[in-house]
């Protein structure tokens, strides 16, 4: 997954635009952490900017050509550092602070771009970001590295940990909003509802279909309009269980969304009209009875 040149050209103006402010905006952070500096703030603020500066082209069409460069004035910053006293911990945070002052002072560029554009994008920089996280002491990524964890909980403790720069984890859930807060705030990126690219993602996961989701007060990170992976949910039902429960069970989750919302805030997403969709298992009969009386099924 690569951005296109169009895009490239775009995230490398916006950087050559706000290049200052992030010089600035990182360079007070960096100096408020150290506290006593050991070396010249004007050599740590020519530093910052020629990182900048380089990270404009990195992130432009002339990549291969800078990157040489960039590698370069990355060791040159982590032999800095380590006249500053500092280790490789320490390189790390300052470095992973500029990874977050990428994305949030370009988050409305990234939130404009199509899809599969912006997603390519934050990748492409995490990557960059990854050649100077280098120099203290950890290797470089491919495009994606996974990150394995017992369950999406533990998958959102790594992120806001800063163990890793993606996660997955269902909108308005409350560990999502915890992040939010802890984290200097995140986004949901978007997946293109492309046919083709909608058919590879069954590959993975048969059942799986794109919701367009808007902005709202319970969904940290949905900003703007986006189109995410969505699934639904089962109510698993044993053969042995009675047709008359089953169909109580059924028309009180169709009759009630107003109830299921204000227990949790996530059911407004879901469409009573559309309980019944083709699945692996069958249907229970006395579920069957509710959806053909309903009218959900014919």
């Amino acid at each position: 997954m690569r951005p296109s040149q169009p895009t490239l050209l775009a995230v490398s103006r916006a950087l050559a635009a706000r290049r200052d402010a992030l010089a600035q905006e990182w360079l007070r952070w960096i100096l408020a952490r150290l506290g006593a500096v050991t070396v010249r703030e004007e050599t740590l603020e020519r530093q910052v900017r020629l990182l900048l500066d380089l990270l404009m082209e990195t992130a432009g069409p002339l990549r291969r050509t800078a990157f040489e460069l960039w590698q370069t004035a990355c060791n040159a910053y982590g032999t800095t550092a380590a006249q500053r006293g500092l280790a490789a911990g320490d390189v790390v945070e300052e470095l992973q602070h500029l990874r977050e002052l990428l994305i949030r002072h370009l988050s409305e560029l990234i939130a404009a771009l199509p899809a599969r554009a912006s997603m390519a994008t934050v990748l492409r920089l995490n990557r960059i970001v990854d050649a100077i996280l280098a120099t203290g002491g950890l290797s470089g990524s491919k495009d994606v590295v996974q990150v394995l964890v017992p369950n999406v909980v533990r998958g959102a403790d790594d992120f806001a940990a800063g163990n890793a720069d993606a996660g997955f984890f269902a909108i308005g859930a409350g560990k999502v909003s915890e992040v939010n807060k802890t984290s200097g705030g995140i986004r949901f990126l978007p997946i293109s509802d492309d046919p083709k690219a909608v058919e590879a993602m069954r590959k993975f996961a048969p059942y799986t279909y794109v919701s367009t989701v808007q902005p709202a007060p319970q969904y940290a990170g949905v900003i703007g309009s986006t189109d995410l992976m969505a699934y639904d949910y089962l109510l698993l039902a044993g053969a042995h269980l009675k047709d008359d429960v089953v169909y109580r069970i059924a028309k009180t989750l169709h009759d009630n969304k107003a109830a299921l919302v204000a227990s949790f805030k996530p059911f407004a997403g879901f469409k009573p009209n559309e309980m019944h969709k083709p699945m692996p298992a069958p249907y229970h009969p006395g579920a069957l009875k509710f959806y053909r009386e309903a009218g959900i099924v014919k």
